[in-house]
């Protein structure tokens, strides 16, 4: 499931709420390159679309470092600052 750059709000305000936050203020988006160790909902296809989880949250792409891509529909979220 693609959730776009347009998603990212809530998946933003959900990891600062995780981390005993209210929400999100500010992040950097990032729709190109390849990464490692992803922060991710889950990292199979099954665990990441777990209907709203935090049972298989982790980082992702340990087995194959650098090798996460980031795309306009899966973009990925750097420098996230919550309060």
């Amino acid at each position: 499931m693609q959730y776009g750059v347009e998603g990212l709000a809530a998946i933003a305000d959900g990891y600062c709420e995780l981390a005993g936050y209210t929400s999100a203020v500010s992040y950097d988006v990032i729709t190109s390159g390849l990464y490692q160790n992803v922060l991710n909902s889950g990292c199979s296809w099954g665990e990441a679309n777990a209907a709203y989880s935090c049972d298989y949250v982790g980082y992702c792409n340990e087995e194959y470092p650098g090798q996460w891509g980031a795309t306009d529909g899966l973009p990925i979220i750097s420098n996230l600052v919550c309060e």
